[in-house]
């Protein structure tokens, strides 16, 4: 226990994902009474923001690839879900990113996706990076050639997912 006045530690992966905090509070709610206001991370989402991009190994690169979140009903999966996929598109810095949402079927994917698309029209200095393909469930970042997109689990059978 930490006495009064005496500052814990803050590990150096709440630190280094910082970034990414600071991005997805810049993003907007799309749904209910929050819809348009700033998106503002519960300190619970934090945590897990923090440590998906804080966490690096001793080359700098992010020790996880591959993150499972599970969430009851009603606390926002498709919004942090959406948010996570935009630093991934646009603040990730990585060439040629291919960003997916998968669910059974592309409508379940396409809620991801939708929600996603209505952060970043919300934005316009982010709506002026990319592309939004509703249609096809497609956004495009020309300046790096990549892309997020949604897909179905009929994926498995075409090449290259």
């Amino acid at each position: 226990m930490a006495r009064a006045g005496v500052k814990k530690k803050l590990p150096e992966w709440w630190h280094k994902g910082q970034w990414a905090v600071n991005i997805i509070n810049k993003l907007t709610h799309t749904k209910g009474k929050s819809a348009g206001k700033p998106f503002n991370l519960r300190p619970w989402q934090e945590n897990i923001i923090r440590r998906i991009f804080g966490t690096l190994t001793n080359d700098g690169l992010r020790q996880f690839t591959t993150v499972y979140i599970e969430l009851p009903r009603k606390n926002g999966k498709s919004e942090l879900a959406a948010a996570i996929a935009i630093i991934l598109l646009l603040f990730d810095k990585e060439e040629g990113a291919e960003v997916y949402s998968a669910a059974a079927e592309k409508s379940q994917a396409s809620m991801v996706f939708n929600v996603a698309a209505k952060m970043i029209k919300n934005d316009q200095h982010l709506l002026k990076k990319v592309k939004v393909l509703d249609s096809v469930k497609r956004i495009i970042h020309p300046g790096s050639g990549s892309f997020y997109t949604a897909i179905s689990a009929e994926a498995y059978s075409k090449h290259g997912f």
